[in-house]
């Protein structure tokens, strides 16, 4: 008898925490490289390029730690949805070793990662719909493969940049846990954190909004249009960003309470669609659409005319004085 199966959310919620794991160790990292870049007051191109160049030679290792959680956790989401519809799919020819006795799931030998997309696309239901060429041979087979050569060497002019590593991260989201689903997965991740299950629950919201509000805007920054659109649905990251009426108490919170507050990273919501009559405003952080009034904000200085219905200036985030 088979004890001890893991069910597919059990799969699934692993694939994802790996991603995650991956997802802190880059940006981790990015975040170093811009305190370091930060302190050096370099006004040289070279010298600036010289210290990126040694900076991310230096951390390669931790680049191919986070490369292989990423194909672990690929390996897991197909598994998950593979297990929907058997355990055993997953499982060897093999498995039976002819004695009566009680074996655990996790003792058995699984099928080979090479087969794993091949059984997925021969057994998914809708929404999901089979991977596609292009997926197996330049996301999944190009980190298998590298996965590889880190678990079996040393290698040492191996290609790993963070750049495309977070690529990957948000392109296993889109195929294999769903579409622009990826802020959305980071908030659960870090909702069930240890770490911050610790502060007040509005505190704690507020804190997860802007840990995902500071790498957003790193990704906005690194990333075209194409895939900002493919991944998030920006159209375009020039448009004007505007405060968010559903996350404006969250951030004010920390406004009040936070040293370095950067209000710009906050600003996430774009009128959709992009025009000086539309009353609709999108937030990428909360996937949330609010109803807004187009008066123009009457603060001293402020340009804005995108009003929330509590009375706040999306752009300057005063009270409009309605007298």
């Amino acid at each position: 008898m088979i004890k001890d199966i893991p069910s597919s959310d059990d799969f699934i919620a692993s694939g994802e925490d790996f991603l995650n794991m991956a997802w802190d160790n880059i940006f981790d990292l990015l975040f170093q490289h811009t305190k370091i870049k930060a302190s050096s007051d370099l006004n040289d191109e070279e010298d600036n390029e010289d210290i990126d160049n040694k900076y991310w030679k230096k951390v390669k290792p931790y680049l191919s730690t986070s490369l292989v959680l990423i194909q672990q956790g690929n390996e897991f989401l197909l598994k998950g949805h593979i297990v929907k519809k058997s355990p055993y799919l997953i499982l060897t020819d093999d498995w039976y070793n002819g004695k009566n006795k009680d074996r655990s799931f996790s003792e058995l030998k699984t099928i080979e990662a090479s087969n794993l997309i091949k059984v997925y696309n021969a057994v998914i239901d809708p929404p999901l719909t089979p991977l596609t060429d292009k997926f197996e041979q330049e996301v999944f087979k190009k980190l298998k493969d590298k996965r590889n050569t880190i678990m079996h060497s040393v290698p040492k002019n191996l290609d790993i940049e963070y750049k495309d590593l977070l690529i990957n991260i948000l392109e296993i989201s889109q195929q294999l846990i769903g579409k622009r689903s990826w802020i959305k997965t980071r908030k659960k991740f870090l909702e069930n954190q240890s770490y911050i299950r610790r502060t007040d629950d509005e505190l704690k919201k507020a804190h997860i909004l802007l840990e995902i509000a500071t790498e957003i805007d790193h990704v906005i920054e690194l990333l075209g249009e194409s895939l900002l659109t493919e991944y998030f649905g920006i159209s375009d990251k020039t448009q004007y960003w505007y405060l968010c009426p559903h996350c404006y108490k969250a951030f004010e919170l920390l406004k009040n309470t936070l040293e370095n507050y950067n209000e710009k990273i906050t600003k996430r919501a774009q009128l959709k669609p992009k025009g000086q009559n539309t009353d609709k405003l999108y937030c990428l952080l909360c996937d949330q659409t609010s109803k807004v009034g187009r008066e123009k904000c009457n603060c001293e200085g402020c340009p804005g005319n995108v009003i929330s219905d509590s009375g706040i200036c999306m752009t300057c985030g005063n009270k409009f004085d309605e007298s």
